[in-house]
């Protein structure tokens, strides 16, 4: 459709908006958080990894407008502050998306009278997602699915039904109450309905994870009428 760089965040790309990228930005690898402690007698520190930072990702704007720019960058808040789509992702590497915590724009400027140019710094989580791994895997009783990431992911389990359900994921067992549905959710570490009505109460045993390789998935007990898996697919 494009035959030049872009991006795509909250469900629009800059082509479309009316501006175009400079030039395409560096992605900075994720840092370690490590923990420092001594052991006594051992020379040197040891450490414990914690997580990752956040990273930051930069893109650099520039748009034309003879009749209003002021209206035209009102139009480029409006796309970067008004976010109802956290998703980042690069026309060359669509399969991939970064999830955007918050942007801001950082500098903006008036070149010529018809000519601004802006930047806008995406603050994101420290990975990117798979695109495959956002849709929904259906189960039936019990299934293989294969985490060909980088790290292992947090996925989210969709069950329709009722009653006690146990799921089994490799060695995590979780014991689900299940009043016409439940949605568990390992990335935001919450349990809940479609409406938001929290369900933590309702799940015994942690969040799941999906680890690289082969998981084994399983579930029995209760009356389950619908077993959806998100696998959130992770990678560096």
């Amino acid at each position: 459709m494009y035959n030049r760089f872009y991006v795509v965040f909250n469900n629009e790309a800059s082509i479309d908006i009316g501006v175009k990228v400079v030039s395409r930005p560096e992605i900075p690898s994720p840092q370690a958080i490590l923990k420092e402690y001594s052991i006594p007698g051992k020379y040197g520190e040891e450490y414990e990894l914690e997580g990752y930072e956040d990273i930051e990702i930069s893109i650099d704007f520039n748009f034309v407008d003879k009749e209003n720019i002021h209206e035209r960058f009102r139009k480029c808040k409006k796309w970067i502050n008004n976010i109802e789509d956290n998703k980042l992702v690069f026309s060359d590497n669509s399969e991939i998306f970064y999830r955007v915590n918050y942007a801001k724009i950082t500098s903006n400027e008036r070149i010529m009278k018809s000519l601004g140019r802006f930047t806008v710094t995406f603050n994101c989580e420290p990975f990117a997602y798979e695109m495959e791994g956002q849709e929904e895997i259906l189960i039936n009783d019990a299934a293989i699915i294969y985490n060909a990431g980088d790290l292992e992911s947090k996925p989210i389990i969709k069950i329709q039904g009722e009653g006690l359900v146990t799921i089994k994921i490799n060695e995590d067992t979780i014991k689900a109450n299940i009043g016409q549905e439940i949605i568990i959710d390992s990335y935001l570490g919450l349990s809940y309905k479609t409406d938001k009505t929290p369900q933590n109460n309702n799940i015994k045993g942690r969040h799941p994870r999906l680890k690289l390789g082969e998981n084994t998935i399983s579930y029995s007990g209760g009356r389950v009428d619908s077993f959806i898996i998100i696998p959130n697919w992770t990678i560096y």
